[in-house]
């Protein structure tokens, strides 16, 4: 019996165990009855089993960076992987070897302005209840320094003094 449905036999011989392999994630009830060549007897009270699939860890997903290198919007966007509910991407700027985290979550893609100067690279794993992936190769995107920007002018200012 599947999650409180109809009965179906699955064993009709002499022995009495049998080995069960494959279910899927559902509720399963068994009840055995007992036969001869007078008829058979009452069913036994039933005993229920739940099944939980395990889910496998999710494959690593591959990354790409992009963004122009005189602005400091960058966008990484990754492979959606299948049985993956999340996916987290470290940001390792330029001069470092320690990655931050730069998005953690569901979608596939995210945006955010770095300023930084050089190449700042970035990787994603995938994960779901059971673990994580690998950590993706690195995507990567270079940066200016100035992004555009143009540094003020010196200012000065004077002032007139009138009076005594």
């Amino acid at each position: 019996q599947v999650n409180g449905g109809s009965w179906s036999s699955v064993q009709n011989s002499t022995a009495s165990s049998l080995a069960i392999s494959g279910k899927t994630s559902a509720s399963y009830g068994y009840r055995v009855e007992a036969c001869n060549t007078n008829g058979c007897g009452q069913w036994s009270t039933t005993k229920t089993i739940a099944v939980g699939v395990i889910p496998a860890v999710p494959g690593t997903p591959s990354v790409h960076a992009s963004g122009p290198s005189d602005k400091p919007v960058v966008t990484v966007s990754w492979s959606a992987v299948a049985g993956a509910t999340s996916y987290t991407v470290e940001e390792t700027d330029p001069g470092s070897s320690v990655g931050d985290t730069f998005y953690s979550g569901p979608n596939t893609s995210a945006s955010s302005i770095i300023f930084a100067t050089g190449t700042v690279k970035f990787r994603v794993k995938a994960c779901n209840a059971t673990g994580c992936s690998g950590w993706s190769g690195y995507g990567s995107v270079t940066l200016q320094s100035d992004f555009g920007l143009a540094a003020p002018a010196e200012a000065s200012s004077t002032q007139e003094v009138s009076g005594e």
